[in-house]
């Protein structure tokens, strides 16, 4: 039966005028094999979710556990009803506030996709499981939807946040951060350390600064730090340890190098009481990464209104560059506005 819901799903993917060519792994599509490029319309996966519901009440569904009283939508079908199987997941991520609701065409979706299920349930002779096999078969069902809504929604959508370059830019910076942190604490790591790496290397254009998926610095290889400019270290983290002082930072200053910890505004504190735990107040340098690009961003523009607004597009636009062309996680990119 999956493998039929499947293909029924796969077959409302847009499809794209060329596939991208672009670094990093691609999703497959275990049905019909093709390269998943094109988007799903909301509707497809929240009729997914509400199909998988009915499921519940056993196969074949008639029309009168899918149809609303008006028989102009599905029943029921509502964004809380969706937060709620998405929460039985685990994933608390919030997804479209209508939930299908204000298009009627989830009502041909549903139709379609409890035609495909109550033929797959014939041929899998579904009757004749037992009252487990059937509530298995419901919860697969209901749980692969979820991992296509991850996939499909949740993954695709980019960091946004309200950027206003009237302000000191390291609120722009600040306010990004959020954003990302919001998603998760894996996609707010991931956000610092190449916005950290898309202005270094901007700021020094000479100094080869690596490029490096963030999973794969995280792995904390030979390298002194997240980057190196000069004879300065720079680490950067949402969450400062006590092993990144004692171990790190201190490696450093054996190797002759200048520790620089980057952390958010909100770690600040807690960064520095970790560097006088370890007695290297005096030599490791702790600041915000808000301040750190906040300042540099507004040196750059010359402290002029206009230029400083140049200047911080200008860094947004290599931050997604750098994570197109490194990163797998569209999710990373940054929803740039058309005009601060």
């Amino acid at each position: 039966m999956l493998a039929d819901v499947e293909s029924w799903y796969e077959s409302q993917r847009a499809k794209p005028k060329a596939v991208p060519k672009k670094k990093g792994p691609v999703q497959t599509s275990i049905a019909t094999g093709r390269v998943e490029t094109g988007r799903v319309n909301t509707n497809v996966m929240a009729t997914g979710l509400m199909v998988g519901g009915y499921m519940g009440g056993g196969l074949p569904i008639t029309p009168q556990r899918y149809r609303s009283r008006g028989g102009s939508q599905l029943l029921n079908i509502s964004g809380s009803f969706i937060e709620t199987v998405l929460a039985q997941h685990d994933e608390l991520r919030r997804f479209t506030s209508e939930g299908g609701r204000t298009s009627r065409g989830t009502l041909v979706l549903g139709e379609a996709l409890v035609t495909i299920m109550n033929d797959s349930a014939r041929v899998a002779m579904y009757a004749q499981m037992s009252v487990a096999e059937r509530d298995s078969a419901a919860a697969s069902l209901k749980g692969w939807f979820v991992e296509r809504l991850q996939v499909d929604f949740f993954n695709r959508q980019r960091i946004t946040a309200q950027i206003d370059a009237s302000k000191p830019v390291q609120v722009a910076v600040h306010a990004l951060i959020d954003a990302a942190r919001r998603k998760d604490q894996s996609s707010a790591g991931a956000f610092v350390h190449h916005l950290v790496g898309a202005y270094l290397d901007r700021q020094f254009p000479q100094s080869g600064v690596n490029s490096e998926t963030y999973t794969t610095a995280d792995l904390q290889t030979q390298r002194s730090g997240d980057y190196q400019i000069g004879g300065t270290a720079v680490h950067v983290t949402m969450r400062p340890t006590e092993a990144l002082f004692d171990r790190r930072c201190r490696d450093n200053i054996a190797k002759k190098l200048r520790p620089l910890v980057l952390v958010p505004d909100s770690a600040v504190s807690a960064a520095t009481q970790l560097a006088e735990i370890q007695n290297m107040q005096d030599h490791v340098s702790v600041q915000s990464i808000e301040t750190f690009i906040g300042t540099g961003v507004e040196e750059a523009g010359l402290y002029e209104s206009k230029t400083i607004r140049t200047q911080l597009r200008g860094l947004l636009e290599a931050y997604n560059e750098r994570v197109g062309r490194i990163e797998p996680d569209p999710s990373l990119l940054i929803a740039i506005p058309g005009r601060f």
